[in-house]
């Protein structure tokens, strides 16, 4: 299955973006309507896998976020970037909460960065070069 952020209020699903692009996706379809769950030869594409994701996030949070182009990013995601930072460290274990939290506050750090697609990311150079 692609890789989809989902928003809960309490146990029930209520909006669905991929994890891509951050459109919205219909529950029904559960296609991305820019086209990001194929390349160009229709296979599926890989994003950014989760230990990636904590990785990055981590190293944004101890490393840019006293950077003016980063603040008001970093201040939204106060939650979502040190706790990336805390499991890419190995302080505290992953649960489902933290990974919606984490996948959430990645797809805010590529519309952040205006990136239009995860072709998978494995650091912060990389995806800032992007």
């Amino acid at each position: 299955m692609p890789a989809r952020i989902v928003t809960y209020v309490g146990d029930e699903p209520m909006e669905q973006y991929c994890a891509n692009c951050n459109e919205e996706i219909d529950f029904q379809n559960d296609v991305c309507p820019n086209g990001c769950d194929e390349d160009e030869v229709g296979e599926v594409t890989t994003p950014t896998d989760f230990s990636a994701k904590c990785a990055i996030l981590g190293q944004m949070w101890f490393q840019c976020r006293d950077e003016e182009q980063f603040l008001e990013f970093c201040e939204y995601n106060d939650i979502g970037l040190p706790m990336a930072y805390m499991i890419a460290n190995e302080m505290v274990k992953s649960t489902e909460v933290s990974e919606r939290y984490i996948n959430e506050t990645f797809a805010n750090l590529l519309t952040t960065l205006k990136v239009e697609q995860d072709t998978g990311f494995e650091d912060l150079d990389e995806l800032i070069s992007e």
